[in-house]
């Protein structure tokens, strides 16, 4: 599985302070993740995505930049800019650069472990785009060499086009039904601005979309993170195999989602004393407000 984080704020942050500059940074995450989940006891790796704390296929990061004043509505947003790597997050000297001098109100970033089966190419990095919109997936969804053509089948020209261009892995395709779901057609559409209900209700969708053609048969694992320049829209979720052929009195097993967490306040800082601890500083005396959405925490304070 990957690692994934989102940050959006009302002031521009810069993205070495969570890319780079934390202890645990999403960088460290790349070869020191702590929270994927591991292999069964006894059983030992064979592949590097079997590595419990690698991520080492690609990266990506994709951010926003409002017009400046004076340069139109300062709620508008042009088309998302992304920069995406095959090397390993902590060997690209470029990605440190771009860290240290972008700020951004509303930035998106991923690290790529493949999956068994998935090719590994500059187009398979998160995240994708298509119009003003950023998606990006941490997980896998469930027997999908099995259901990626009935899923293709369903989605409109322009999201099977999205899903090609990004080598219609599982997290490609997904992003193109969620495309689907939200009736675009083509990059005008993909260009609209959306509603945060119209946002949910189309990850709600196509959830149970992906849920309904897997058909209980294998584990999947649907933590999305959905971008429009203006909001962030993320959910949570994961399914078991269904308990096919077992006793009526045994338990359905249930399922061990992917982490997420969720930190907001007013600012995100770095503690006076020791630069790599940042923390969420919480108080009404700022007049700003922060979130950040990340498959593990940046900071090792919880508040």
């Amino acid at each position: 599985m990957c690692r994934l984080c989102a940050v959006l704020s009302d002031e521009a942050v810069l993205l070495a302070d969570f890319l780079l500059r934390p202890r645990m940074s999403l960088v460290r995450q790349s070869y020191a993740a702590q929270e994927r989940r591991a292999l069964p006891q006894g059983v030992l790796p064979s592949m590097a995505y079997q590595q419990p704390f690698l991520n080492a296929d690609g990266f990506g990061v994709g951010w926003y930049t409002p017009p400046k004043e004076g340069e139109g509505d300062a709620s508008a947003v042009d088309h998302p800019c992304v920069f995406t790597s095959l090397k390993p997050a902590w060997n690209d000297p470029n990605l440190r650069n771009i860290s240290e001098e972008v700020r951004s109100p509303l930035v998106l970033a991923h690290i790529r472990a493949a999956g068994p089966a998935l090719p590994v190419s500059e187009g398979s990095c998160h995240p994708f785009k298509a119009g003003r919109l950023l998606f990006a997936h941490n997980g896998m969804v469930g027997d999908f060499s099995r259901v990626r053509r009935e899923l293709l089948h369903g989605l409109t020209e322009f999201a099977f086009g999205v899903a090609v261009e990004h080598g219609c892995i599982d997290s490609a395709v997904a992003f193109g039904v969620l495309l689907t779901e939200l009736g675009i057609e083509d990059e005008a559409g993909a260009m609209r601005e959306y509603s945060a209900d119209d946002l949910c209700g189309a990850l709600q969708r196509t959830i149970n979309r992906l849920v309904a053609v897997v058909d209980g048969q294998d584990e999947s694992l649907l933590n999305f993170v959905l971008c429009d320049g203006q909001r962030v829209v993320a959910c949570r979720f994961a399914t078991a195999p269904s308990a096919g052929g077992m006793d009526d009195s045994a338990e359905e097993p249930q399922p061990l989602g992917a982490t997420l967490y969720l930190s907001a306040g007013s600012r995100w800082i770095a503690e006076p004393d020791d630069p790599q601890t940042y923390r969420m500083r919480k108080g009404a005396d700022i007049k700003c407000c922060t979130a950040i959405l990340s498959s593990e925490p940046l900071t090792p304070i919880r508040e």
